[in-house]
């Protein structure tokens, strides 16, 4: 997923790319390895980490459209009504197919872009409408924060 929104960064003018690391990459034992891991993933360094000691959760109004895959942080972005996609490459069994949640899903490096592409000039408010997610709306959005 980090290699594809890499490759898209280079090619989508004004885009900007948060990394947020899970925990266990956070740990000052390992966060040497996660700086190369990533810097290896995205060669140009045009990325940011996530502020120390910050949440992902604190970061959520710096993020217009977020993208996660094998993170709670999609049903934590989507209850708080912000706009989100959900990476499913390699994924069997989720989500199932012809639901309201399969149609923010990209299957593919092609599909994520194209998925990009649609809701980027979404408002949050027409995304919800658009894909009929407002189910999944059960908060307001979080305070913004300085990360």
């Amino acid at each position: 997923l980090i290699r594809h929104l890499g490759a898209m960064r280079r090619t989508e003018e004004g885009a900007y790319l948060l990394v947020c690391p899970h925990p266990k990459e956070k740990k000052p034992e390992v966060w040497t390895k996660t700086e190369a891991y990533y810097g290896e993933l995205l060669p140009e360094n045009r990325f940011e980490f996530l502020a120390e000691g910050l949440r992902s959760i604190d970061a959520f109004s710096r993020v217009d459209t977020g993208v996660c895959s094998y993170s709670s942080i999609l049903f934590e972005r989507l209850s708080f009504g912000l706009k989100t996609i959900v990476y499913t490459e390699r994924m069997e069994n989720f989500p199932l197919p012809g639901t309201r949640l399969a149609q923010i899903c990209a299957n593919s490096p092609a599909r994520l872009k194209a998925l990009y592409h649609e809701i980027k000039p979404l408002s949050a408010e027409d995304f919800f409408s658009h894909y009929q997610l407002e189910s999944y709306r059960q908060f307001g959005s979080p305070q913004k924060t300085t990360a």
